[in-house]
């Protein structure tokens, strides 16, 4: 039969077994993947470098993943917490039973005695030093009878002990290994929703650039047509010649006339 120390050591060294760290994904930093587009323009390019750049969403989605780094850290220690509670009450409790059965044997050890004892079978000495039953094969029969129902009860402590401990373990390290996958998943959707929300802004931006120069042009144009036309040999008041004459070199100059009048 086991002693209570060495069903107590193979306890303790199931339990370290179990509670070997378990490592977390490595989660990939949320950095922008420019589409692979041969023809880009420039100024798409540039507003796509402003949008991937935009602290408003640099900081939003790198405080998601923090958020949830920390949520499946915590998530994580809790995992710990309970094994350790767990396992630490399961030790206790098996060392608790196995000191009472120890109790619990003794009693049946000197009340078998006492029964043998009492029909006549007493302790004598044998050859070699040692004590015996008289008696024969009886005395021997009834012993081994309890020695081995005493044994089967100390193994069923033992094992019910480390049968939840293992239960306990594979729970840890289902759940902690659940949880990197969820953080890794959520890591990857992020990244995802991000591209598409740099993607989107600098659509944005593309758009408005587009339409303040549609809005420039028609600007422009609106101002030319509201313009009077001037007939290049009409008499100009201001000079009191032609206007395609040119004041510095008194001379006809249609250069001049564009550059000036349109």
């Amino acid at each position: 039969m086991e002693t209570t120390q060495s069903i107590m050591d193979a306890i303790n060294k199931l339990v370290g077994q179990y509670a070997g760290a378990i490592p977390l994904p490595q989660i990939q930093p949320l950095n922008f993947t420019a589409p692979n587009m041969g023809d880009i323009s420039s100024k798409w390019q540039e507003f796509l470098n402003r949008a991937s750049n935009d602290p408003d969403i640099v900081n939003y989605y790198n405080n998601l993943l923090k958020q949830a780094q920390g949520d499946t850290n915590l998530a994580v220690s809790m995992l710990e917490k309970n094994y350790q509670t767990k396992t630490r009450q399961t030790t206790e409790n098996l060392q608790a039973n196995l000191q009472n059965l120890g109790l619990t044997f003794g009693q049946e050890q000197n009340t078998l005695e006492n029964n043998l004892n009492n029909r006549g079978i007493a302790l004598t000495q044998n050859g070699q030093g040692g004590t015996t039953y008289a008696g024969g094969g009886q005395a021997a029969t009834e012993l081994g009878n309890l020695n081995e129902s005493q044994q089967l009860r100390q193994e069923a402590e033992k094992r019910s002990a480390s049968q939840f401990i293992e239960n306990a373990g594979l729970t840890r390290q289902k759940g902690i290994t659940s949880a990197g996958q969820q953080l890794q998943q959520y890591g990857q959707g992020l990244q995802q929703q991000k591209q598409t929300d740099i993607l989107n802004r600098a659509n944005t931006y593309y758009n408005a650039y587009q339409n303040q120069q549609y809005a420039n042009y028609q600007n422009q144009a609106y101002k030319q047509n509201q313009t009077p036309s001037i007939d290049k040999s009409a008499i100009n008041p201001a000079t009191g010649k032609q206007y395609a004459i040119n004041p510095s070199s008194g001379v006809w100059d249609d250069n001049y006339f564009s550059q000036t009048y349109g």
